[in-house]
């Protein structure tokens, strides 16, 4: 009885990210004895995200690709894509009643960089060409010179094409996204009972994201992989200028952001409309404004 007690004392002590930990770790190993011939890796914060390939290999299109959510009253969802054999699972990371306050700062964190990857893998399982935009794609740039200035963002911005739209969808509601069209609008809801900041919002390339805008959105090959190449974002030059065309207040911050790691600097205004290099000559001599 005193080893139970001890053992119960132990866990109850434990926050909950490490008792998410070593959950993890027991599931990940019963999984690999369990699963022969399967390869089992599992992402942080819960199980929350797993990919398993079969050693038959991609090339069973007759397989597809199974996306597999569960909310948080259990209820587990699944879907197909023709993309090959292998598969993707997540569960939505829940908030805990015992949970500090710091505990929750964290998880709004980690449900954000969990919706970025798990769009991302979806697209890239069905072979659809993407990019991460919006603040995503500025703290990813903002990382690759210092992780200290990375500036946490609510919501994932992905640009595609049109044309890619439905296929696009398909993958992300097989991933347990929900597609909704709201004040003209794409986007695809972290679940049903989701708000709309906790969703993935769609840019379409090439095209004008409001009327009034100067610039259309980049093209789909305007992107790149930086850092680690885990997921594709919009090219530096692209984003400064998606940024600078709307130019509403967390833009303005976020290109100064850019500033101030030296992403950019002065000699960007050559690169740029004579509109949008007298909007960045604006940050640069009024940084405070």
């Amino acid at each position: 009885m005193f080893f139970v007690d001890a053992i119960v004392g132990w866990w109850g002590a434990l926050p909950w990210w490490a008792r998410y930990g070593v959950a993890v770790v027991i599931l990940g190993l019963s999984g690999l004895a369990l699963l022969k011939g399967r390869l089992i890796i599992w992402g942080c914060g819960g199980w929350a995200l797993h990919s398993s390939f079969s050693p038959d290999g991609p090339t069973r299109k007759s397989a597809g690709t199974t996306f597999r959510t569960q909310s948080t009253d259990g209820d587990l969802a699944r879907g197909r894509t023709e993309s090959g054999f292998a598969s993707i699972q997540f569960v939505v990371l829940p908030v805990l009643p015992d949970m500090t306050l710091l505990e929750r700062m964290m998880l709004g964190v980690e449900r954000v960089r969990d919706r970025l990857l798990r769009a991302s893998a979806a697209l890239e399982a069905a072979n659809i060409s993407y990019a991460v935009a919006g603040g995503n794609a500025v703290a990813a740039w903002v990382a690759t010179v210092d992780a200290a200035a990375v500036r946490n963002t609510q919501d994932v911005d992905i640009l595609l094409r049109r044309s890619d739209l439905e296929r696009a969808a398909a993958a992300l509601e097989s991933a347990g996204f929900v597609r909704r069209h709201v004040a003209g609008m794409d986007a695809f809801l972290d679940g049903s009972e989701a708000k709309l900041r906790d969703a993935v919002h769609v840019v379409f390339a090439g095209e004008k994201v409001r009327p009034e805008y100067e610039s259309a959105a980049p093209e789909i090959t305007e992107s790149v992989r930086p850092g680690d190449g885990q997921f594709a974002v919009v090219s530096l030059e692209s984003l400064v200028r998606m940024k600078l065309t709307s130019f509403r207040r967390k833009d303005q911050v976020h290109l100064q952001d850019m500033l101030e790691v030296g992403l950019i600097d002065a000699t960007w205004t050559q690169k740029l409309s004579p509109p949008l290099a007298a909007r960045l000559q604006e940050l640069i001599d009024s940084p405070e404004s």
